[in-house]
């Protein structure tokens, strides 16, 4: 007989996140056997994302693409689109535009608290 909860709320999380670690497992030529023998330090180190270095690049192109928006926002005709449409052109590798906003919205409420 089926199980009468769903996978998700048997296993703990969504079903892209088991594939993920599934993929993540065999990518290291581990067996079931040894994640269970490992500390709990080490799986963390398995399954945990490291941010590479070119993110930090794209962010600092961001950063510097967008250091005069508010000023340019002001003028009319500006928007922010217009401005990532600019970043983009100059950056094609660069981030996305939910991504560009959301990441220069928290870089001023950074500053703003640091202020």
């Amino acid at each position: 007989m089926a199980p009468s909860i769903s996978p998700r709320r048997w296993v703990g999380c969504a079903r892209n996140t088991v594939k993920a670690y599934r993929a993540i497992i065999a990518s290291k030529g581990l067996t079931y056997e040894d994640l269970l023998a490992c500390p709990t330090e080490e799986l963390n180190q398995f399954f945990t994302s490291q941010k590479p270095e070119e993110d930090d690049d794209r962010l600092d192109k961001l950063e510097d693409a967008f250091k005069n928006a508010d000023g340019e926002l002001g003028k009319v005709g500006v928007t922010k689109f217009l401005l990532w449409n600019e970043y983009r052109l100059s950056n094609p590798d660069g981030y996305s535009y939910p991504s560009s906003v959301n990441s220069t919205a928290s870089e001023r409420r950074r500053t703003a608290r640091e202020k």
